[in-house]
């Protein structure tokens, strides 16, 4: 159930993106980790709409040298941007080192998608 949760996210991340690289100051840094924390937090396979924030603008080699110049420029911003993520992060280790002993935890056990490659969708359309 955390659809709800991470699009609600996705949208804050997409609405800060812009604002956080047109001043990457102390305070959008922060945020912007607090948000990307907060997304690998709710779901770890939202991991992939980092590559927004990494891609945001991005039309051509030119500008993905661009990207990666700004970054390496504003390494102390990117810092605080992990810091705050880990921040994030901390209180959901910690309960997982109480209540399994593990500081990582797979929650999901054996939930996947074993159906794959056989659906079953005539067995259930003739229900």
């Amino acid at each position: 159930m955390s659809h709800v949760y991470s699009f609600f996210l996705f949208t804050v991340l997409i609405y800060y993106t812009p604002i956080y690289f047109k001043k990457p100051n102390f305070i959008h840094s922060i945020v912007m980790g607090f948000v990307m924390g907060w997304i690998f937090l709710i779901r770890p396979t939202n991991i992939f709409m980092f590559l927004f924030v990494l891609l945001y603008d991005v039309y051509s080699m030119y500008d993905l040298r661009q990207r990666i110049k700004f970054f390496i420029h504003h390494y102390s911003s990117l810092i605080c941007i992990l810091v705050a993520a880990l921040l994030m992060l901390v209180p959901q280790l910690f309960y997982w080192k109480e209540m399994t002993g593990h500081w990582i935890y797979y929650s999901y056990g054996d939930e996947g998608f074993k159906y794959w490659n056989k659906p079953k969708m005539l067995a259930v359309l003739s229900l």
